[in-house]
């Protein structure tokens, strides 16, 4: 495994994404009543993921974590070692060169591969965001 020199990308991106989240949310929270701060920031991530077709609806993102989730059971791909490991390196490529970079990474590998990084960012960032008191 590759490990990475930290810079302070990652920690002004977590800035930056806590008020695109607070943005998106107050937007949301117009349009549909109250959102649940993971979901606003599934949202913010699918649209720097998959561009505009990664904002979705909240019927639209539980339609899509829960076939996610049975195809990923039924094709292996959460227990894959290979598939472990590339998670695993843009994480860290995430935090030593910032979530700019990692997605940049990420959008070169296979469609399962972008799709189990989503789900696995959007739990790690949202996992920071809340420790570092970004979030409630």
């Amino acid at each position: 495994m590759v490990a990475y020199p930290l810079d302070n990308s990652f920690e002004k991106e977590i800035a930056d994404l806590s008020h695109e989240i607070s943005a998106r949310r107050d937007v949301l929270e117009r349009e549909r009543g109250i959102i649940e701060t993971k979901d606003v920031l599934r949202n913010v991530i699918g649209e720097k993921l998959y561009g505009d077709e990664g904002v979705l609806s909240v019927q639209e993102t539980e339609d899509r974590q829960n076939s996610q989730l049975i195809l990923q059971t039924a094709a292996g791909d959460v227990t894959d070692e290979g598939n472990k490991e590339k998670l695993t390196a843009l994480i860290l490529l995430m935090r030593g060169k910032g979530l700019s970079k990692a997605i940049e990474e990420a959008k070169k590998e296979a469609p399962y591969i972008i799709d189990l990084f989503h789900d696995t960012l959007v739990d790690t960032l949202h996992d920071e965001l809340k420790e570092q008191g970004y979030i409630p």
